[in-house]
């Protein structure tokens, strides 16, 4: 289960999350592997909302334990703002 902990990668505090488990939450959601990231609290996907507004999109640092990857998602539904 993704969880909010220290991220290497970005050296501070995030949603650490593992490829099996990105790869597992696309496939229940049938979105592609970039587009959202598993939130610990869980996603709100069906909440209308502005994902671009300035206010959501630094809100969520995550990253790919073991990989590296990272970026910024929305902190509502997890959809990936950012991704690098």
């Amino acid at each position: 289960m993704s969880r909010i902990v220290y991220c290497p990668a970005g050296g501070m505090d995030g949603i650490l999350v593992t490829l099996a488990e990105l790869e597992s939450f696309a496939e229940l959601i049938g979105c592609m592997l970039t587009t959202y990231i598993p939130l610990p609290e869980g996603n709100n996907v069906h909440t209308v909302h502005n994902c671009e507004d300035e206010a959501y999109r630094a809100a969520r640092y995550w990253e790919i334990e073991d990989v590296g990857k990272h970026g910024w998602c929305c902190p509502i539904c997890g959809k990936v703002t950012q991704w690098g």
